[in-house]
Protein backbone atom coordinates (compact mmCIF):
# COMPACT_ATOMS: atom_id res chain seq x y z
CA UNK A 1 0.00 0.00 0.00
CA UNK A 2 1.43 3.64 -0.42
CA UNK A 3 -0.19 4.64 3.22
CA UNK A 4 0.70 2.77 5.62
CA UNK A 5 -2.62 1.74 8.33
CA UNK A 6 -4.00 -0.14 10.84
CA UNK A 7 -7.41 -0.07 12.49
CA UNK A 8 -9.07 0.60 9.12
CA UNK A 9 -11.60 -1.08 7.09
CA UNK A 10 -11.48 -3.34 4.15
CA UNK A 11 -13.86 -4.26 1.67
CA UNK A 12 -14.16 -4.03 -1.98
CA UNK A 13 -14.79 -0.74 -4.61
CA UNK A 14 -16.01 -1.43 -8.41
CA UNK A 15 -14.77 -5.27 -7.59
CA UNK A 16 -11.47 -5.08 -6.50
CA UNK A 17 -10.28 -5.10 -2.77
CA UNK A 18 -10.00 -1.76 -0.89
CA UNK A 19 -8.61 -0.48 2.40
CA UNK A 20 -10.48 2.82 4.15
CA UNK A 21 -9.28 5.14 6.35
CA UNK A 22 -6.99 3.26 9.61
CA UNK A 23 -4.39 5.05 11.33
CA UNK A 24 -0.65 5.55 10.00
CA UNK A 25 0.94 5.66 13.70
CA UNK A 26 0.72 9.22 13.61
CA UNK A 27 -2.71 10.33 12.47
CA UNK A 28 -5.95 9.05 11.44
CA UNK A 29 -6.64 8.50 7.53
CA UNK A 30 -9.66 9.26 5.53
CA UNK A 31 -7.24 8.20 2.48
CA UNK A 32 -8.94 5.07 0.58
CA UNK A 33 -7.00 2.76 -1.71
CA UNK A 34 -8.00 0.18 -3.82
CA UNK A 35 -5.67 -2.63 -5.50
CA UNK A 36 -5.96 -3.47 -9.01
CA UNK A 37 -3.66 -4.96 -11.90
CA UNK A 38 -0.77 -5.15 -9.37
CA UNK A 39 -0.97 -2.18 -7.67
CA UNK A 40 -2.41 -0.30 -5.11
CA UNK A 41 -4.39 2.88 -6.69
CA UNK A 42 -5.36 5.81 -4.77
CA UNK A 43 -9.10 6.60 -4.89
CA UNK A 44 -11.48 9.40 -3.53
CA UNK A 45 -10.81 9.91 0.55
CA UNK A 46 -13.67 9.36 2.74
CA UNK A 47 -15.62 12.83 3.84
CA UNK A 48 -13.88 12.40 7.30
CA UNK A 49 -10.72 11.20 9.06
CA UNK A 50 -11.68 8.03 10.96
CA UNK A 51 -10.29 4.63 12.75
CA UNK A 52 -11.77 1.82 13.69
CA UNK A 53 -14.81 2.30 11.19
CA UNK A 54 -16.82 -0.77 9.34
CA UNK A 55 -17.34 -0.93 5.50
CA UNK A 56 -19.71 -3.34 3.36
CA UNK A 57 -20.24 -3.18 -0.33
CA UNK A 58 -23.33 -3.45 -1.16
CA UNK A 59 -24.91 -3.49 -4.92
CA UNK A 60 -22.76 -0.49 -6.61
CA UNK A 61 -22.30 1.40 -3.64
CA UNK A 62 -19.85 1.15 -0.41
CA UNK A 63 -21.04 2.05 2.83
CA UNK A 64 -18.34 3.08 5.50
CA UNK A 65 -20.31 2.67 8.96
CA UNK A 66 -19.10 4.55 12.95
CA UNK A 67 -15.89 4.75 13.52
CA UNK A 68 -13.55 6.88 15.49
CA UNK A 69 -12.16 10.65 15.29
CA UNK A 70 -11.92 11.99 18.78
CA UNK A 71 -15.24 10.17 19.91
CA UNK A 72 -16.99 7.23 18.43
CA UNK A 73 -19.07 8.48 15.69
CA UNK A 74 -22.47 7.17 14.24
CA UNK A 75 -21.88 8.15 10.66
CA UNK A 76 -22.37 6.73 7.19
CA UNK A 77 -20.74 7.55 4.19
CA UNK A 78 -21.39 6.51 0.82
CA UNK A 79 -19.59 6.01 -2.18
CA UNK A 80 -21.21 5.95 -5.57
CA UNK A 81 -20.24 7.21 -9.17
CA UNK A 82 -16.47 7.49 -7.62
CA UNK A 83 -17.47 10.05 -4.74
CA UNK A 84 -17.84 9.74 -1.17
CA UNK A 85 -21.05 11.25 0.38
CA UNK A 86 -21.98 12.01 4.46
CA UNK A 87 -25.57 10.94 4.78
CA UNK A 88 -28.29 12.57 6.80
CA UNK A 89 -29.29 8.98 8.23
CA UNK A 90 -26.99 8.11 11.34
CA UNK A 91 -26.95 4.56 13.36
CA UNK A 92 -28.77 4.26 16.80
CA UNK A 93 -25.52 4.90 18.93
CA UNK A 94 -21.65 6.38 18.49
CA UNK A 95 -19.51 3.01 17.58
CA UNK A 96 -16.81 1.53 16.60
CA UNK A 97 -15.51 -2.04 15.39
CA UNK A 98 -19.34 -2.87 14.28
CA UNK A 99 -20.33 -6.29 12.78
CA UNK A 100 -22.31 -5.62 8.73
CA UNK A 101 -23.66 -7.86 6.21
CA UNK A 102 -26.32 -7.52 4.01
CA UNK A 103 -29.38 -9.45 3.89
CA UNK A 104 -32.06 -8.63 0.56
CA UNK A 105 -32.52 -4.81 0.80
CA UNK A 106 -31.08 -4.32 4.19
CA UNK A 107 -27.68 -3.98 5.89
CA UNK A 108 -27.18 -5.19 9.16
CA UNK A 109 -25.32 -3.73 11.83
CA UNK A 110 -24.91 -5.85 15.20
CA UNK A 111 -22.31 -5.64 17.66
CA UNK A 112 -19.51 -2.68 18.48
CA UNK A 113 -17.91 -0.56 20.91
CA UNK A 114 -19.76 2.36 22.63
CA UNK A 115 -18.54 5.60 23.69
CA UNK A 116 -17.75 3.86 27.17
CA UNK A 117 -15.70 1.14 25.05
CA UNK A 118 -18.08 -0.95 26.47
CA UNK A 119 -18.93 -4.20 23.97
CA UNK A 120 -22.74 -4.04 23.09
CA UNK A 121 -25.46 -6.43 22.07
CA UNK A 122 -27.40 -3.90 19.79
CA UNK A 123 -28.79 -4.25 16.01
CA UNK A 124 -29.77 -1.35 13.43
CA UNK A 125 -31.26 -2.10 10.37
CA UNK A 126 -30.25 0.04 7.44
CA UNK A 127 -32.23 0.22 4.32
CA UNK A 128 -30.37 2.47 1.89
CA UNK A 129 -33.52 2.73 -0.89
CA UNK A 130 -35.57 4.18 2.16
CA UNK A 131 -32.32 6.39 3.68
CA UNK A 132 -33.57 4.90 6.90
CA UNK A 133 -32.20 3.36 9.92
CA UNK A 134 -34.02 1.78 13.04
CA UNK A 135 -32.77 -0.18 16.18
CA UNK A 136 -33.94 -4.40 15.46
CA UNK A 137 -36.20 -5.78 17.71
CA UNK A 138 -33.56 -8.67 18.28
CA UNK A 139 -30.10 -8.54 19.88
CA UNK A 140 -26.81 -10.83 20.27
CA UNK A 141 -26.81 -13.10 23.15
CA UNK A 142 -23.40 -11.76 23.92
CA UNK A 143 -21.88 -8.51 23.64
CA UNK A 144 -19.26 -8.01 21.32
CA UNK A 145 -17.38 -6.37 19.07
CA UNK A 146 -15.15 -6.94 15.58
CA UNK A 147 -11.72 -6.38 14.76
CA UNK A 148 -12.27 -8.80 11.95
CA UNK A 149 -15.18 -9.94 10.49
CA UNK A 150 -16.29 -12.42 8.23
CA UNK A 151 -20.05 -12.90 7.63
CA UNK A 152 -22.34 -15.97 5.58
CA UNK A 153 -25.88 -16.14 5.40
CA UNK A 154 -28.00 -18.79 4.28
CA UNK A 155 -31.73 -19.49 4.76
CA UNK A 156 -32.66 -16.77 7.54
CA UNK A 157 -29.26 -16.89 9.30
CA UNK A 158 -26.25 -14.93 9.64
CA UNK A 159 -22.85 -16.91 10.75
CA UNK A 160 -20.09 -14.58 11.74
CA UNK A 161 -16.83 -15.37 12.60
CA UNK A 162 -14.92 -12.73 14.00
CA UNK A 163 -11.74 -11.81 16.13
CA UNK A 164 -12.81 -10.32 19.47
CA UNK A 165 -10.58 -9.50 22.64
CA UNK A 166 -7.24 -11.83 20.91
CA UNK A 167 -9.75 -14.89 20.45
CA UNK A 168 -12.03 -15.72 17.50
CA UNK A 169 -15.44 -17.01 17.64
CA UNK A 170 -18.40 -18.29 16.02
CA UNK A 171 -21.34 -16.16 16.42
CA UNK A 172 -24.37 -17.28 15.03
CA UNK A 173 -27.73 -14.84 14.25
CA UNK A 174 -30.41 -15.59 13.02
CA UNK A 175 -33.22 -12.71 11.21
CA UNK A 176 -36.37 -12.92 9.81
CA UNK A 177 -37.57 -10.43 7.70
Amino acid sequence: MQQKRKWHAMTWIDGFPAVLGGYDGEELLNVVEVYKNGNWERYPSLTSIKSSLSAISYYSKVYAIGGFFKKNLNSIEKYENGKWELLFVKISSNLTCTGLFASGIYIIIFGGLNENNKRVKDCDIFNDKLMKVWKADFELKEPFYFLSLNTLTSEGKAYCYGYDDNIYQLVNLQFNF
